[in-house]
């Protein structure tokens, strides 16, 4: 395949595609709460893997299909550089951003749930308001700090992507990857360099 003809995917699209899986991560996230039951030894387990789900979904649908659900549904493909399937190696390559991004929650989370008392923590299991307060308000002091270095980051990879011929993110360059259109056939969609003029 031409990688010079294929046609990248810009911002709007792919954050379409992110949204959609991001809904699909959040009510994981709202079964496995509910699934909790107001057990702190088990509260633990579900923050470590409601952590790292985004991170684990979207490194398989990438490694295996070269597509979440969000980009299937939007039409939209990962490739490697030279236009052909990535592999299990770059798809981890290119979500490590992703994975240490998540780090800062899961750990303060962690912190959070272990200075609960456990009949406390099986009271607010049942006022869910009252927990998120005392979640924010438990958080280790260098939470917060950190959410914002990884805002910057977030920003730098907008960024990057808009000001980058191939449109590509801080992540795609680490894994060494594009996001591309696909045509309804599901083969990566490319620009013809000699369209045929009617005459």
């Amino acid at each position: 395949m031409n990688e010079e003809n294929l046609e990248y995917s810009g911002f709007w699209r792919r954050a379409v595609a992110h949204g959609i899986d991001a809904l699909f991560c959040v009510l994981f996230f709202w079964i496995t709460d509910a699934l909790n039951g107001g057990h702190k030894e088990l509260a633990v387990a579900i923050a470590v893997l409601q952590g790292s789900t985004f991170y684990l979904y979207t490194f398989y649908c990438h490694a295996k299909f070269g597509k979440t659900i969000g980009k299937r549904i939007m039409g939209l493909k990962v490739l490697n550089i030279e236009g052909s399937p990535i592999s299990f190696l770059q798809s981890f390559k290119r979500n490590i951003p992703l994975f240490i991004e998540s780090l800062p929650w899961i750990i303060s989370t962690y912190f959070v749930i272990s200075n609960i008392p456990a009949d406390q923590f099986h009271n607010l299991f049942l006022q869910p308001k009252a927990y998120r307060q005392l979640e924010d308000s438990m958080r280790p002091i260098w939470y917060f700090p950190v959410q914002m270095v990884m805002a910057v980051f977030v920003a730098a990879d907008i960024i990057t992507m808009l000001i980058s011929r191939k449109r590509q993110t801080l992540h795609d360059m680490i894994g060494g990857t594009i996001v591309v259109h696909q045509d309804e056939l599901g083969r990566a969609a490319h620009v013809d360099e000699n369209p045929q003029r009617i005459t």
